[in-house]
């Protein structure tokens, strides 16, 4: 069992949306995001079905162009592949579950040789994140790829 307690996780940066991975499973990945108002998570969609619930504050969850006001406590569900993006009107934290498809458990896995490579050498460094997170999302269980960056990712 592993017990989380929400509200002790919450950190926000001034300068970009701060992502915690809490869990990191085959089929389950949970992510607390802490918006401060004003910033936003990228247009995106997700490997597997997705829940976004808001926990703190007063964001826009938009599917597609669709949008969806979040309050704290409430929930929104999102099928596998459906674009998506959020905007924080307060400083708001966000649970995102996502269960992940298996379709990558069904094929062997393929080499390092064959695995896809992100080359953020030459991408401008705003947009580094949001491409790698978007990147990540659409992974399936048992799949990868490889990231070719010319700085420390923390700094």
């Amino acid at each position: 069992m592993q017990r989380l307690i929400l509200n002790d996780l919450v950190e926000f940066n001034d300068q970009k949306f701060n992502a915690v991975v809490l869990v990191n499973e085959p089929d389950l990945r949970l992510v607390l995001l802490c918006l401060r108002a004003g910033q936003l998570v990228p247009e995106h969609s997700a490997a597997g079905s997705i829940t976004v619930q808001a926990i703190t504050g007063h964001a826009t969850f938009y599917d597609g162009d669709g949008p969806c006001e979040l309050f704290a406590g409430s929930l929104v569900r999102l099928g596998a592949g459906r674009p998506h993006r959020v905007e924080a009107h307060t400083d708001t934290a966000i649970l995102v579950t996502m269960v992940k498809t298996s379709r990558a458990v069904e094929r062997p896995r393929e080499s390092r040789e064959t695995e896809p490579e992100i080359d953020l050498r030459l991408t401008q460094r705003s947009e580094r994140h949001p491409l790698v997170f978007a990147a990540f999302d659409r992974l399936a269980v048992g799949e990868s790829f490889i990231i070719l960056n010319d700085h420390d990712p923390q700094s």
